[in-house]
């Protein structure tokens, strides 16, 4: 009942229904909650508006999110896939991102990968199975290592042509671990990201 008064007395606002029951759920009194949620209500109606864009879309297997934050005058533009495999021991989930912001004159193709790989093997990366290169590994933490590498040179051009990427990993046993990207719809959704700069 104090929940459902709440939310009439706070013109439906969401955020301010939570303050409300979250207050009352830790025994404070509904008039403390309610000032408090008052108070939130006064301070985003006088905040001044904000000029900060996200945009989202999707083209064909990628999704494209860009920020533009006018505070710092920063563009940054995501476009990213997603495989998951799961083989028994739970699902192992790898991303293909690539970022394009104002600091770098190239794209930045980033591999996400879950942990325990063999990383001083590298990675064998393939576009439509023919061999880029070897890619190492930059670094790991809590939720996974991450493989960079530049979008320079034919690489771009090989990525917007092509159909298919497949990156091999190699467990702690050695075996290998291939893992193929789509790369339908990758032209537009780099379009798109371009276009907002």
């Amino acid at each position: 009942m104090i929940v459902l008064i709440g939310f009439i007395r706070l013109r439906f606002d969401y955020c301010c229904c939570v303050v409300v029951f979250l207050t009352c759920l830790l025994g404070a009194s509904i008039t403390h909650a309610q000032e408090l949620a008052d108070r939130l209500i006064t301070r985003t109606l006088n905040a001044e508006p904000s000029n900060d864009i996200v945009q989202y879309y999707q083209s064909k297997d990628w999704f494209v999110k860009c920020d533009f934050i006018e505070l710092k005058s920063f563009r940054r533009c995501e476009l990213s896939t997603i495989q998951v495999y799961d083989e028994g021991e739970g699902p192992e989930r790898y991303q293909f991102k690539i970022v394009l912001d104002g600091k770098r004159s190239k794209p930045l193709a980033i591999i996400q990968t879950p942990l325990d790989l063999l990383l001083s093997k590298g990675v064998d990366f393939k576009i439509d199975n023919s061999l880029i290169g070897k890619l190492t590994y930059r670094s790991c933490h809590q939720t996974g290592c991450v493989v960079p590498f530049s979008m320079a040179g034919s690489v771009d051009q090989r990525i917007r042509n092509g159909l298919k990427t497949n990156f091999t990993f190699y467990d702690l046993g050695g075996e290998k671990q291939t893992v193929e990207f789509s790369l339908i719809g990758i032209t537009k959704a780099l379009r798109v990201a371009r276009d907002f700069f």
